[in-house]
């Protein structure tokens, strides 16, 4: 069972929390579960893959930095370090939400900002082989092109391809999920504007990229007149 103070996990038959001392009243040791929704869980995995982007890509620089150092930039050196990245990027990924799902307050931190958290289908938590088969289950989901996600709305416990794969599901930590809404709207913020900086890039690179063109073939002519003797 979950403390509702510190959301850390206690035995079943347990009065007090084992983290914070607090008394465990009737209606923790029994839970009613309250399944996560949909923006809920987008929110958290934008956050969860933004700060697995950004460790993958710490250690790129890392590698690549070590890479020049040790003066091996050939081809066979640059393909083996993007087999490393990518390959690194899939333990940073399985360990990030192995460990933290199967940890004490079975939430990525994405979650926790979300103020949601895995559970088995009886409240409780998940081991760690549980929570690897999870991820591995997300890679399935991939495959359907994204339908897994987008059915989680529509299913009785609001659980994605992946959630029904492992056996588990997505609940609210404490059933009041404050500030998870100012959480999405930021997301969504986001979002947004990356959508419109990446148009309006797609719309001026080419603009300035034919301008440049055009500006070189007109300075052309003057370059190429002999000087007066």
């Amino acid at each position: 069972m979950f403390c509702q103070k510190c959301a850390a996990n206690n035995l079943d038959d347990a009065k007090f929390c084992s983290a914070c001392g607090q008394p465990l009243t009737l209606a923790e040791r029994a839970p009613t579960l309250v399944y996560a929704g949909f923006w809920q869980r987008f929110a958290a995995l934008f956050i969860d893959g933004f700060i697995v982007g950004a460790a993958s890509l710490l250690l790129f620089g890392v590698l690549t930095v070590l890479m020049a150092v040790s003066g091996g930039a050939n081809v066979g050196a640059m393909i083996g370090l993007f087999a490393l990245f990518y390959l690194a990027g899939f333990v940073i990924s399985a360990a990030y939400f192995t460990l933290l799902e199967a940890g004490e307050r079975g939430a990525t931190y994405g979650k926790r900002a979300l103020n949601i958290r895995v559970t088995d289908m009886e409240g409780k938590r998940i081991s760690t082989g549980r929570a690897l088969g999870r991820w591995f289950g997300h890679w399935i989901t991939n495959c359907t092109f994204y339908i897994g996600y987008v059915i989680q709305p529509f299913t009785a416990k609001k659980q994605a391809l992946h959630d029904m794969i492992s056996s588990t599901v997505v609940v609210e930590s404490d059933g009041k999920n404050r500030g998870a809404g100012v959480v999405i709207a930021i997301v969504m913020g986001l979002i947004l504007f990356f959508a419109v900086i990446g148009i309006l890039a797609a719309v001026a690179i080419p603009a300035y990229q034919s301008y440049d063109s055009k500006a070189k073939v007109v300075m052309l002519p003057e370059q190429n007149n002999p000087q007066d003797a």
